[in-house]
């Protein structure tokens, strides 16, 4: 589930069910359905800290949030609050542009929030999740590939002949990231693309991965991180990849689990990422140099 950071530099961590909790660097607080604070689920997908100070959560099934003094308050009418929303983004005029299944793009320009895909003429209404190119075109990852947005039009619609699979149901995005390059990250399944310019490029993948990967992040260093579904965390290198968590590694604490996120956490402690643990003993790590079990 989703990780963010707010503008006071709290970590905030959704869940499979157990409602949402903010960490302020020495405690917890935590939110649930159960304590009348306005949720109406316990599955908290994504966060977004806005430039406007206001902090977005987006709840499973039930549509976008507003976190204000202590209270989830909803957004939109009731067309919008029964869709999930998995990714976030905002743009340079301040714009929330969200990812949903079922829906398609969302986006919310502060007053309204709507439905996109039929006007913009995207094929498909799986969007798992979105970036921002360097350039400031959005891409959205599609149940049929990635969609390139500009200026609020469908700019390309990538499939086999920008070097996705023949067949479009084999090229459903999962997540993406951009670089610092400019190298758009795709995922899917047990496969790596990478987005450069007009054409989409293979990872060799050593033949070590078999398991989908979950959200990308790149480090300080350059260094590429990814989480996964039940195969731990992964480091993506130049010539293959490396599984940070087996047991030979120094990161063993990190063992074998599904790993649902994780987000840099710039002003936080200086660590260096923060990510979620589908695991009953080992749920949150800080890693650093070494990973530190604090929850």
């Amino acid at each position: 589930m989703g990780i963010g950071e707010d503008k006071n530099g709290n970590m905030w961590f959704g869940s499979q069910g157990y409602g949402i909790s903010m960490f302020d660097g020495k405690k917890f607080t935590n939110y649930s359905v159960k304590d009348s604070v306005g949720l109406t689920n316990d599955i908290s997908p994504a966060f977004l800290q806005h430039s406007n100070g206001d902090f977005f959560v987006s709840v499973y099934n039930g549509g976008l949030m507003r976190f204000r003094n202590g209270f989830f308050e909803p957004i939109g009418d009731s067309t919008f609050s029964s869709i999930t929303i998995w990714t976030m983004l905002e743009d340079k005029d301040g714009v929330v542009w969200c990812s949903t299944t079922g829906h398609g793009l969302v986006k919310f320009d502060g007053t309204k929030m709507e439905f996109m895909n039929e006007s913009l003429g995207i094929p498909v209404s799986i969007g798992l999740d979105l970036a921002f190119d360097l350039n400031g075109d959005l891409i959205l990852g599609t149940g049929t590939g990635p969609v390139r947005i500009r200026d609020n039009k469908v700019i390309t619609v990538y499939n086999e002949s920008h070097g996705l699979l023949p067949g479009a149901t084999r090229n459903s995005i999962r997540c993406i990231y951009t670089k610092k390059n400019g190298d758009i990250l795709l995922g899917y399944w047990n496969r790596i693309w990478i987005l450069r310019g007009e054409k989409v490029l293979s990872v060799p993948l050593n033949g070590d991965l078999q398991k989908a990967p979950a959200r990308f992040i790149e480090d300080k260093n350059g260094k590429v991180w990814y989480t996964t579904s039940s195969g731990g965390i992964v480091q993506l290198l130049d010539n293959g990849i490396e599984v940070i968590s087996s047991p030979t590694n120094d990161l063993a604490a990190l063992r074998m689990e599904t790993t649902c996120c994780m987000v840099p956490a710039m002003e936080f402690q200086k660590a260096m990422v923060f990510f979620a643990w589908k695991a009953l003993d080992f749920p949150m790590f800080k890693v650093s140099a070494r990973p530190k079990y604090f929850y």
